[in-house]
């Protein structure tokens, strides 16, 4: 069985994916799109695995 420590940090890792999923979807919809600059796709590629401030 899973310590109760391990539960809950996954628990808690399940709620900051829960509470950014709409903002990493919207990152890296700009970062696929064709028609995006290199100078914009480099930084919204930056955001995207950077925690929001």
């Amino acid at each position: 069985m899973a310590k109760k420590s391990k539960t809950a940090k996954n628990e808690k890792r399940r709620e900051i994916v829960a509470r950014y999923a709409a903002r990493r979807a919207e990152l890296k919809e700009i970062i696929r799109r064709p028609g995006t600059g290199d100078a914009e796709r480099l930084a919204r590629a930056a955001g995207v695995g950077a925690p929001a401030a």
